[in-house]
């Protein structure tokens, strides 16, 4: 059995989003628990994911990291075997917060989005 506490596979739901998920990744790499760390990075859209991934790679080249990164559009295959999952989609995107952020605005409060504040 591997050791789960040296190589944790953390898959990330919803990876193609490029902001948030690589910023996730630098923050999951900042970690040196988490440098031996397998990342999979999963999203309907292998175009973004295949972006982000790249990214992240080139990302823990440039550090000297030995995070192994993998992406794919197939959620069995990034959920098998997977010590952590993050979710990290929106549904219904801009669309779907735009009122938590508008009516606030309206009386004086700029409010972060929804996601941010639960």
């Amino acid at each position: 059995m591997p050791d789960i506490a040296a190589n944790p596979k953390i898959t990330i739901i919803g990876a193609g989003g490029f902001v948030f998920p690589f910023r996730l990744i630098g923050d999951l790499m900042s970690f040196p628990a988490l440098r031996g760390a397998r990342l999979c990075l999963m999203d309907i859209n292998s175009d973004r994911v295949s972006r982000v991934a790249a990214a992240s790679r080139e990302l823990a080249a440039h550090h000297g990291f030995d995070v192994q990164i993998d992406s794919t559009t197939d959620r069995r295959d990034a959920l098998r075997d997977a010590d952590v999952v993050i979710i990290t989609f929106q549904v219904g995107g801009i669309e779907s917060y735009r009122h938590d952020v508008e009516i606030p605005r309206r009386y004086g409060v700029d409010q972060t989005v929804g996601d941010t504040v639960g």
